[in-house]
């Protein structure tokens, strides 16, 4: 979705019809999301500076600001409650032109559902209420069986986001992707990918819904997160979905066709056994 603010701020313009952005902000910049976000903008042209906005900095992260030339802003802010965002999130907002929040709360379970409210709805809306007050342009926000879902690589939804900061309609909301796997197809290729054979059993609903609400109570108990919570059992089994992106890829002016999801994917299963390799690596005396 994209939001501008009253700034009256003169915006540039590119060849292709795209607004340039002096400066921009990426929260969650150390996410997967983010990172690439990160990387998307700083190939952009009309972009000079990028704020990565991170409660700690990621070596990866380091090391893209140290060889970007001085392009990548380091910028240490929270936004886990409204108050954290207004007092370290708020000052480096500071002569930015555009805000593309990729934090969120992406787990499936926590002991504190209220973290989903306070980091997903209460402060991604103070991050967009400062950054109208700081007068920032553009705010694209990221909302963030046989069950059959649309999936997108992280480089073309990256794409997608940064084409909706210098594309994208105030109060527009964009859907993204067009390739679509059944679960079992989903599970065969990611099998495939990183040499693990597939699960094989096949649980009925109703027992994998009432089994999931008892791992979720007992884990509001103990803390160990479920294996399978509430909320990941119901959209594995009703969460169908499907639409056309048509309308957003032809606004956007996105490249088509998008990376066959097939590399997407092995991308992603590298960059889980090199993060897995990095945590046992860590763990040893």
């Amino acid at each position: 979705m994209a939001m501008e603010s009253e700034s009256g701020r003169p915006s540039g313009a590119l060849g292709d019809g795209s607004t340039m952005f002096g400066t921009v902000l990426v929260s969650g910049a150390t996410g997967f999301v983010g990172f690439h976000v990160v990387q998307t903008l700083l190939a952009h042209s009309g972009v000079n500076q990028v704020r990565c906005l991170t409660r700690k900095p990621t070596p990866d992260l380091e090391e893209l600001a140290a060889v970007s030339g001085g392009r990548v802003q380091l910028c240490l802010g929270d936004l886990g409650t409204v108050e954290s965002c207004r007092s370290s999130v708020a000052p480096h907002l500071a002569d930015v032109d555009g805000v593309i929040n990729c934090a969120a709360h992406y787990r499936w379970w926590t002991k504190s559902p209220n973290q989903f409210r306070r980091l997903n709805a209460e402060a991604a809306g103070e991050l967009a209420a400062l950054s109208r007050q700081a007068g920032v342009r553009q705010v694209p926000a990221t909302l963030g069986h046989e069950t059959t879902f649309t999936y997108i690589g992280v480089r073309d939804a990256a794409a997608a986001i940064v084409a909706a900061l210098h594309r994208g309609k105030t109060g527009r909301r964009y859907l993204i992707g067009n390739q679509r796997m059944a679960t079992d197809e989903y599970y065969n290729l990611i099998a495939r990918l990183s040499g693990t054979p597939p699960p094989r059993p096949v649980v009925p609903v109703w027992l994998a819904a009432g089994w999931a609400q008892a791992a979720a109570a007992l884990a509001t108990l103990t803390g160990v997160p479920p294996q399978a919570p509430p909320d990941l059992i119901r959209t594995v089994a009703y969460g169908t979905l499907l639409y056309d992106s048509g309308c957003s890829e032809a606004e956007l002016g996105l490249a088509l066709p998008y990376r066959d999801i097939a590399a997407s994917f092995q991308e992603a299963v590298e960059c889980v056994k090199r993060h897995d390799a990095q945590r046992v690596a860590g763990a040893r005396p």
